[in-house]
């Protein structure tokens, strides 16, 4: 009897999304998950970036406005950083039908065309993109809170750090396993139910995505490897969870 999945296999699956994306029957639908990506990360950094300039503008007094060119670019790289993370939701939301269309084409590279899962209707798939976004902001706000009470109580704060961390890995591997799920109409708790039954291989899945999400450049490219990754992982073990076909 084979092994069950566990967090090598779920960090493997990254590799092994990244490497689907250039296959001709894959390529077309990489590229509009990333202008999504790029843009919504682009825009908001703009954005954010006008607005604390203008802050800094109103605090420096007339003769230190001289420091403003050296504040705002630090201002910059951590805005670039910040916004890796914090503009991640709006970006899943309206790349929702683009990685529902990344992932019917992984699944036909997978099983053939004749195996692929068929794609819910455009409404149908906003609707659960919306309602998966919705739900899974309300889920990481409940488990948000107790991670920030651990930065402030002592002796357990040195614990603060790698809470974080798994934390972080636990809302990637949901939003990428949501999206699969997705595809097949089915709801963000059923992507909750499928990602604690396979704990371990959901944690792998969302720390190897945590990583390429932190490195600059690469980090346009999290979204869709994120979706082959948990396609993948859906096609070879998930398909007997609650979400299966």
């Amino acid at each position: 009897m084979p092994d069950a999945p566990g967090f090598a296999t779920g960090l493997m699956a990254v590799w092994r999304g990244a490497q689907l994306l250039h296959r001709p029957g894959i390529r077309p639908y990489v590229l509009a998950p990333l202008a999504v990506n790029f843009g919504v990360f682009v825009i908001g950094t703009l954005l954010v970036y006008r607005f604390l300039a203008d802050l800094v503008a109103q605090w420096l007094p007339p003769d230190l406005a001289w420091l403003g060119y050296l504040l705002l670019p630090l201002i910059a790289l951590a805005v670039m950083l910040a916004g890796f993370f914090s503009f991640s939701l709006v970006a899943n939301l309206l790349a929702t039908p683009f990685n529902g269309a990344l992932s019917s084409a992984v699944l036909r590279e997978l099983r053939g065309a004749v195996g692929a899962v068929p794609a819910p209707g455009l409404l149908e798939e906003l609707r659960l993109g919306l309602m998966g976004e919705l739900g899974k902001s309300l889920y990481l706000l409940k488990l948000t809170l107790p991670a920030l009470l651990i930065l402030v109580v002592p002796l357990v704060n040195a614990l603060g750090a790698l809470v974080w961390a798994l934390l972080g890995a636990w809302v990637l591997s949901l939003e990428y396993l949501d999206c699969v799920l997705g595809i097949q109409a089915r709801p963000f708790p059923v992507a909750l139910q499928v990602a604690r039954e396979h704990r371990g291989m959901a944690l792998g899945l969302g720390a190897g995505l945590a990583v390429l999400t932190a490195i600059p450049v690469l980090n346009f490219l999290a979204m869709p490897i994120g979706v082959a990754a948990a396609t993948v992982l859906y096609d070879e073990h998930l398909r007997a969870s609650p979400g299966g076909h």
